[in-house]
């Protein structure tokens, strides 16, 4: 078993742009790198990499202030608080990392997408798309009807940007969808989040993780 035997530098973010060989004056407009490399130099045991959109205030003379929306890159700690190292650019703060509640994150949009996303599927009759016995079972899973094996692409494209809510059930949709040559439906952060999941959490260094004194 790995051992915490590091500990993460939460109230040094000049320690930790030292660790990482990028000032803090380049960390804002540069969250996902800065989420990643501070991933790779300072793991914590079950952290994983998140994209999606920062919905929370912004301050006029942040480098985001004419912006409605700006999508943003932090992580997620194993009992689901962020720690996000480049949140105070949007606030036009002092540099500092940021932990604590899920509160203006949005992860893969899925949030903004449930409240613009139609209520349920057309379901045309028409279908233009041909679907095997296994396929239209998983379909039926999410209320798309596939009249004698066939399916239209507008049910497929309405499906493929569903709010990602169970990552188990929405495998084997994913699986289907890019079986049929229809992954690019799929938003590029639901995909990751769902298929490519391993590839976003820490790694230890040498077997270490970090560990939060301020937990």
């Amino acid at each position: 078993m790995n051992k915490n035997t590091e500990t993460f530098p939460l109230q040094n973010p000049a320690a930790i742009a030292e660790a990482i060989q990028v000032p803090l004056n380049k960390w804002p407009g540069n969250c996902s790198l800065i989420a990643t490399l501070v991933m790779k130099t300072f793991p914590i045991e079950g952290q994983r990499y998140a994209r999606g959109i920062w919905r929370g205030p912004t301050h006029h003379s942040s480098i985001f202030g004419s912006r409605a929306l700006s999508g943003h890159s932090w992580t997620v700690l194993q009992d689901g608080r962020i720690l996000d190292p480049t949140r105070f650019a949007f606030e036009a703060a002092e540099p500092y990392i940021y932990l604590g509640p899920s509160d203006f994150y949005d992860e893969a949009g899925m949030n903004l997408r449930t409240g613009l996303r139609s209520s349920a599927p057309q379901n045309r009759l028409d279908g233009n798309i041909e679907v095997n016995d296994r396929q239209t079972q998983v379909l039926s899973g999410f209320q798309i009807c596939c009249m004698d094996n066939r399916v239209h692409v507008e049910d497929l494209h309405w499906v493929a940007t569903a709010p990602v809510t169970d990552l188990n059930k929405a495998k084997p949709l994913y699986e289907v969808l890019e079986a049929l040559n229809f992954r690019s439906l799929i938003p590029i952060d639901c995909w990751k989040l769902v298929m490519e999941a391993e590839h976003l959490y820490s790694k230890p260094i040498d077997g270490v993780y970090h560990a939060l004194a301020l937990a």
